[in-house]
């Protein structure tokens, strides 16, 4: 009852705010079938100092190997849906020993985590490592982001990633869409769709060229749409002011 009436509540408030700022198309799409004016949303991304990552992209040669290795970086969390990744990685590479599939990061289904990839035969292929402060280093030694959840805000490690040239599978979440272009930098599918997930596997497994043509797109891409701190200042700034101009 009291999640209904929060939820009630929380429609209420952002049909009657005067100006909204979110982070995605994704995320205005959803307010705008709330019954929000267009209007008052405003999008105004995630700012972040992409530097480090920008320098992996700019150093990465694209070397055509028999297997690509993947990677995931984040929170083993339940909203990030790290079953669908497992078993979706594990059904690919059935019948290869070459691949792999490395998860970053630390949370409760780590153990979960392990008895999936034990339980579909891939335990040789999977490793689970504790979390970085380079990340972006990390992911130099690796040519596929992958991240399966079920919804996110942003996700800047999209933006991460293809800032260092990595090829990315996404589900459509966050800036999928934005950052993550289907066919162009990545491969986007459905939330929970664990037959185009381990279809996308199979597409980079079988055609190693396609990681490059996508990673680098992705890398080029990501440079032109950054902003300066001036400019990202003005935006924000905007954001507020646009209505009532």
């Amino acid at each position: 009852m009291f999640q209904r009436l929060r939820a009630c509540y929380g429609r209420y408030v952002v049909r009657h705010t005067g100006q909204i700022r979110v982070v995605s198309r994704r995320i205005k799409q959803s307010l705008i079938s709330l019954g929000v004016p267009e209007n008052s949303i405003s999008i105004v991304p995630i700012q972040a100092d992409l530097a480090d990552f920008i320098h992996v992209g700019e150093k990465r040669t694209y070397t055509v190997h028999q297997y690509p290795a993947f990677l995931y970086v984040g929170r083993f969390a339940p909203e990030k849906n790290l079953p669908l990744l497992i078993e979706a990685f594990a059904t690919a590479i059935q019948g290869k020993t070459g691949p792999t599939l490395t998860l970053i990061g630390a949370g409760e289904q780590e153990s979960e985590i392990r008895r999936l990839a034990a339980q579909f035969g891939a335990a040789g292929c999977i490793k689970i490592l504790p979390w970085s402060e380079s990340i972006a280093a990390s992911m130099a030694q690796y040519d596929v982001l992958c991240v399966s959840s079920n919804h996110e805000g942003w996700g800047m490690v999209l933006v991460e990633a293809a800032a260092a040239g990595l090829a990315i599978i996404t589900t459509s979440v966050g800036c999928a869409g934005e950052c993550v272009v289907e066919g162009e930098t990545g491969i986007v599918v459905a939330p929970g769709d664990i037959t185009a997930y381990t279809e996308a596997f199979t597409q980079y497994l079988e055609n190693p060229a396609l990681i490059h043509k996508h990673g680098q797109r992705g890398h080029e891409f990501t440079k032109t749409t950054i902003l300066t701190e001036t400019a990202y200042l003005a935006k924000f700034v905007e954001s507020y002011t646009s209505r009532q101009s």
